[in-house]
């Protein structure tokens, strides 16, 4: 088996005669032995992990390699090879800095009249933002935008930053989505419309929002890549792309994307029964009162639903596509908010957590379920 230090001198030596007859940028932009090479490097420097643009350390590579081998006339071997990616690594560490971000949202499910704090993400209504800071931007948001999001991301380089920055916010929203929806059926609002933030703290268990904080610190922070957070974040992600879907049939599909990525752990035979149980095990979770049998014929019923629609056993124009779709969004909301609590129990903060291991704590529950 080749080691990764002859990978390593076999790319460099095919990018060796590049490096004095080909632009820096094209070699950045289309030269495959300088990818592998800078993503290889990448990915054994546990000091960047997470924290470096992978675009941006290849400029910083191509930088140290040109400066060694041609500014230097240094002979490539073994040795000088790795003092050249070490010294791009340590010259790529200096880039990293915290940095604090503030970004234009639009709040669709949110009154745009008070703070929004919700664990990295704080948002202000852009009045009030623009009447405290001096940020030549804000001038262009105004029209586009009611909030300012601010968020910290430590310790990245500057592409890095602005992505997780841009994630942290993006998924920020799609939870408030959620606990709209949640506070809307909470108080049986059966019109929704704008919420204010206070009146969600108020009136939601206080473990809701203070456990989607935590899972978002997961997106913010390179030294929090929970696994099991991500998949929270990721069925929240689906249901909010749902929520804003104008045609039902499609929200329908797309919800039940939502429960696939929380309850999938591998490839089963049978899907259809391991997500409908699952499902029903999370709803269960979150509305213990209305029992097991409920809450499976509920997942059963909108599986069969999701199934009709994608394989054409049922038209989306169909007008009892309407209060499928209801149905639908509020099994995927609670199957959320069962999840959070699930995961918070079996490992939210764990890194690793494996597909193996999660299929081991839903049989657990499935268990204790029989018992």
């Amino acid at each position: 088996m080749v080691s990764q230090t002859e990978q390593n001198l076999a790319d460099m030596r095919a990018l060796l005669p590049r490096l004095f007859d080909c632009a820096p940028e094209r070699l950045e932009a289309d030269n495959p032995h300088l990818k592998t090479l800078s993503d290889r490097v990448l990915g054994n420097a546990r000091s960047l992990s997470g924290r470096a643009a992978p675009d941006h350390f290849r400029h910083t590579l191509l930088h140290t390699m040109r400066q060694r081998f041609v500014r230097e006339s240094r002979d490539l071997d073994e040795k000088q090879l790795a003092r050249m990616t070490s010294s791009a690594v340590r010259f790529h560490r200096s880039k990293l800095a915290d940095r604090r971000h503030a970004l234009p949202v639009h709040l669709e499910c949110i009154r745009a009249d008070s703070p929004v704090d919700l664990g990295p993400v704080r948002m202000t209504p852009i009045t009030t933002y623009a009447a405290s800071h001096e940020n030549p931007d804000i001038r262009s948001w105004i029209g586009k935008a009611d909030m300012v999001a601010e968020v910290t991301i430590p310790q990245c380089d500057i592409p890095m930053s602005e992505q997780r920055a841009l994630h942290t916010v993006e998924r920020a929203r799609d939870i408030l989505r959620l606990l709209a929806g949640e506070y809307h059926a909470v108080n049986k609002i059966t019109s929704p419309r704008p919420v204010r933030w206070p009146e969600i703290v108020r009136d939601l268990p206080a473990a809701i929002p203070r456990g989607f904080a935590l899972a978002l610190t997961s997106i913010s922070d390179p030294t929090r890549p929970w696994p099991l957070a991500a998949r929270l974040l990721d069925g929240v992600s689906w249901y909010s792309i749902g929520s804003r879907e104008n045609s039902v049939a499609a929200a329908i599909t797309i919800w039940v994307n939502a429960l696939e990525r929380l309850t999938m752990t591998r490839d089963h035979m049978r899907i259809t029964d391991c997500v409908a149980q699952r499902t029903a095990l999370l709803t269960l979770l979150h509305h213990p009162e209305k029992g097991y049998a409920a809450c499976r014929r509920e997942a059963d019923a909108l599986y069969e639903i999701r199934c009709a629609l994608v394989h054409g056993g049922a038209s989306p124009f169909d007008p009892d596509m309407i209060a499928h779709a209801d149905a639908a969004e509020a099994i995927t909301r609670t199957a959320c908010l069962g999840a959070l609590s699930f995961f918070s129990q079996i490992g939210l903060e764990t890194m690793p957590y494996t597909s193996k291991a999660m299929e081991k704590a839903y049989h657990m529950m499935e268990k204790q379920l029989q018992t």
